[in-house]
């Protein structure tokens, strides 16, 4: 008599009938998502091959199976990610992906925007986490539409250069920026979200 055990499985039992002496070859084979671990006398072969000289009831283990699941960063200078490891067959994982400063997550490889991310396990699998820098804003005003008109507003990737310029209407003519700057036009690096008024007179 063969008995099936295992976490959350039902058990199962099969019986034969076998001639003194005789041999037997048993093989566990576990479902998906599980492995065989030993029979109940601590045996591990399988198949295994027994020659019968009595009645005998054997009872064979199953467990869940144990995966990889290996999270990268796309861009160790932008991010970081967490969560990966070995983890049992059907474990809930999350997965974390932490943008450094200046920078921000952008998605999975898989496309997946989801961050935190959860994930249920199957198999082994690797996940790689895109990283980009950070987008912030310029804001160009005049400190008089009827004077001059300004231009340069936008979003900007950090590090990158935004061209900003002031043109004066008939009569009037640029002074300065906010910040005492004359330049016009002028460029600057975008670092953080900034706001410049062009002054005219």
């Amino acid at each position: 008599t063969v008995v099936v055990k295992g976490d959350e499985l039902c058990s199962t039992t099969q019986s034969y009938s076998i001639e003194h002496g005789a041999q037997l070859t048993l093989q566990a084979q576990s479902d998906s998502g599980f492995v065989f671990q030993q029979w109940a006398d601590g045996n591990t072969d399988n198949p295994r091959t027994l020659s019968l000289s009595a009645d005998l009831t054997l009872v064979a283990s199953f467990a869940p199976d144990t995966f990889f699941i290996e999270v990268l960063s796309g861009d160790d200078e932008k991010g970081t990610v967490s969560g990966g490891g070995y983890y049992t067959y059907n474990t809930e994982v999350v997965l974390t992906a932490t943008p450094l400063e200046n920078c921000q997550f952008i998605s999975w490889a898989d496309g997946n925007t989801d961050n935190p991310r959860t994930i249920v396990v199957t198999s082994d699998a690797s996940y790689i986490a895109d990283f980009g820098f950070s987008y912030y804003s310029v804001t160009v005003t005049s400190n008089n539409a009827n004077m001059g008109t300004v231009y340069g507003s936008d979003e900007y990737m950090y590090n990158t250069v935004a061209t900003i310029s002031a043109y004066p209407n008939v009569g009037y003519e640029f002074e300065r920026w906010s910040d005492d700057n004359v330049e016009n036009p002028r460029n600057i690096i975008v670092t953080q979200d900034t706001t410049f008024v062009g002054y005219f007179k």
